[in-house]
């Protein structure tokens, strides 16, 4: 580790930077000296060897011109001429057959031999410089000439130069660690504190260091523009962390309003069916382990299908808004009100010591429901059917109590409207209805429905004025099926319009079918519900089957239940004046058992008031009924309209209807209703019996 350390220093910037100086001022510096010192050095060589030369040329000229080459003393005294120089350390001439003719040696009296007479001029070796140089008279080789000398002189030399060398590079090492030390100071240092810098920075993640040098030069730009990065990088983080901050706070917003979403009704803030089921779970567990008592209410409105197709989706959900206030106030602290979808609200009383605790909060929320409610100008009457159902004696699970909840609520349904009731054992009856309501969906392609034909008596003239179309519901395994039970039933499961599309379609066919029988026309009365006015195509879809099976408009009536006037709409007194447009007579179906104003009646374009049964019926026994029979046919007339007494059954009612001036009966006491053909056969054989109006 410790060399690792040391090696990591030694590669630092600083000591590469020293290394590199250094290293390039010594090898500069020894690259010179060396350059010096071989050139001193070939050129004292040079030297020697001219030296040499001139030295034999010399000799050679006082030879020859001393005329001594046959006088060995002569040549003798011309060679000790070298004696002057101490370097020398032999001079020699040999003749033409290689002989030694004399000699003179030096102080070292060492004898010379040249290796070669064929190898003339200079040789220089490590201690001594020969030279053989021909002795020539009048271009006439005389001998030769052999001179050795000292070379060994140059050692002096070499040594001097080598001291040289070496003061010269230790001032290249002074200055070339000057140098460096410069360098490190003004570029170096500046660097490594940088460096040291980022280093920082990145482990601290801490933008807001700054270097500070107040430096004009590149390395000056370098922290500058390094210093303005780290500005920008803390903007950046800055923003980074508010948008964080920011994108945190969506984030959890974002997080509730799922929660919110998933767990409460959009519309009402009510705990929706997902809560309420959680909500549900945590009392049965609570209540089973204190051994306690609970109770849930499942309450369902009732017309609310009505309003909300009369009067649009807005004052329906506005509605559902009051009511869902009004169950959250009649609730006590510790139950929970929710809503599970439609018009269906849900009470959960977490601990009640009896039954019959659950049994005032039905009480209450009836009586609540059934004040008039005012909605965007609308004064509006709804009332609500209750289920009740008791932790632990009617079910020991969520489900399993809700389920049976809605059981109470559906045959609370049957006791009529603003009613309650506990579920028991009796009432398992649900997975039946919804059998029911599946078949009902298919009854139509299955052809399991049919239309009955009841004749409309007028009492003036005692004849058939026209018949009202009745819907019918055979179905293979539950066989005739009351209207009173499928009709509301169609109503709930969103149905009935295609039912009323299948009446109107049959009823014009039977026109068509009884006009090729030979029938002269009568006018045929078709119920329609509030949502079929309102449907967009509704309109075109009389019209279309009217011209399909030729039947003349005004033998078409329409009756409409008071349900579709809770207020005058365009929309409605729209469907209803196009319809009469075109010669389609307007029927009031259950007269006087609505809640909306009598104002309609002079506001709408309507022909003809059925009086409700149920009044007819008890005729006989009730004065406050024969009352209402009388002021109902007398407000007619005083209208304009017919009036057509429903359930005449008996003949004291018949009688009371003509003392009364009643224009038009329809009952059991003529005829039941009866088929199409059978029908046709009966008007075939009575004839006479038709009037085309009352």
């Amino acid at each position: 580790m410790e060399y690792l350390a040391t090696l990591n220093k030694f590669s630092s910037l600083k000591y590469r930077q020293l290394i590199i100086i250094v290293g390039v001022s010594v090898v500069v510096s020894s690259i010179a000296s060396l350059a010096f010192f071989g050139n001193d050095y070939t050129t004292s060589r040079k030297n020697i060897s001219g030296d040499l030369l001139d030295m034999a040329r010399l000799i050679e000229t006082d030879i020859i011109t001393s005329g001594v080459l046959n006088n060995r003393q002569g040549i003798q005294r011309a060679l000790s001429v070298s004696r002057a120089d101490k370097a020398v350390l032999q001079v020699s001439l040999y003749d033409l057959n290689e002989k030694q003719m004399a000699v003179f040696r030096g102080d070292m009296n060492v004898s010379f031999e040249p290796e070669s007479f064929s190898r003339l001029g200079v040789s220089l070796n490590a201690d001594t410089a020969t030279i053989l140089h021909p002795v020539k008279l009048d271009d006439e080789l005389q001998g030769w000439l052999y001179i050795v000398y000292d070379s060994s002189v140059l050692g002096p030399q070499s040594d001097k130069y080598a001291g040289i060398l070496f003061v010269i590079m230790v001032f290249g090492l002074a200055i070339g660690w000057l140098m460096s030390s410069i360098l490190h100071k003004f570029i170096i240092e500046p660097i490594v504190e940088l460096a040291s810098l980022v280093e920082k920075i990145s482990d601290t993640k801490n933008y807001s260091q700054r270097m500070h040098a107040e430096r004009d030069d590149e390395i000056g730009v370098l922290i500058n523009g390094f210093n303005n990065m780290l500005a920008t990088i803390q903007d950046r983080e800055l923003e980074l962390k508010r948008n964080s901050e920011r994108l945190e706070s969506i984030v959890e917003l974002r997080t509730k309003q799922l929660h919110h979403r998933a767990n409460y009704d959009a519309l009402t803030r009510l705990p929706n069916r997902y809560l309420l089921m959680e909500k549900l779970h945590q009392a049965i567990e609570s209540c089973r382990r204190n051994d306690r008592n609970m109770a849930l209410l499942l309450i369902d409105l009732d017309r609310f299908k009505i309003i909300n197709d009369s009067l649009g989706h807005h004052v329906g959900d506005e509605l559902l808004q009051i009511i869902a206030r009004k169950l959250s106030e009649i609730g006590r602290i510790d139950d929970c009100v929710g809503r599970l979808g439609g018009d269906e609200f849900v009470i959960l009383l977490g601990n009640i010591s009896a039954p019959e605790d659950a049994e005032v909060v039905a009480r209450k929320v009836i009586k609540e429901l059934s004040l008039p409610l005012s909605v965007q100008q609308h004064r509006l009457h709804v009332s609500a059917s209750i289920g009740i159902s008791v932790f632990p004696r009617d079910a020991e699970d969520a489900a399993t109590l809700l389920k049976r909840a809605d059981i109470g609520m559906y045959s609370s349904k049957a006791y009529g409207k603003g009613a309650y009731r506990f579920y028991d054992s009796s009432l398992d009856n649900t997975d039946e209805r919804l059998i029911l309501e599946s078949k009902l969906r298919h009854a139509i392609e299955n052809d399991e429905l049919y239309l009955v034909y009841q004749p409309q008596v007028c009492l003036q003239s005692n004849l058939i004025v026209g018949v009202e179309a009745l819907l019918r519901w055979d179905n293979p395994e539950h066989g005739e099926i009351d209207p009173r039970i499928f009709v509301p039933m169609a109503e709930e499961i969103g149905f009935i319009n295609q039912l009323s599309a299948w009446v109107v379609e049959n009823v014009c066919r039977q026109y068509e079918t009884w006009s090729k029988q030979g029938l002269p026309p009568f006018k045929i009365a078709v119920n329609v519900s509030a949502s079929d006015l309102l449907r967009p195509k509704f309109l075109s879809f009389i019209n279309e089957n009217l011209n399909k099976y030729q039947m003349d408009p005004g033998f078409l009536e329409i009756e409409i239940t008071e349900n579709v006037f809770l207020e005058k709409t365009d929309q409605i007194i729209n469907v209803l004046q196009e319809l009469k447009t075109i010669g389609v007579t307007i029927a009031i179906d259950d007269f006087g058992t609505g809640y909306s104003s009598l104002s309609y009646l002079q506001n709408f374009p309507i022909d003809v008031l059925k009086l409700d049964g149920s009044f007819v019926k008890n005729i006989h026994n009730s004065e406050k009924s024969r009352g209402i029979v009388s002021s109902a046919i007398s407000l007619a007339h005083g209208l304009g309209l017919k009036i057509v007494a429903e359930c005449v059954d008996m003949r004291d009612q018949l009688d009371f209807l003509v003392a009364e001036n009643c224009d038009i009966i329809q009952g059991y006491h003529f005829s039941e209703p009866v088929v199409g053909d059978a029908l046709a056969m009966f008007f075939n054989a009575q004839k006479s019996s038709l009037i085309r109006a009352c």
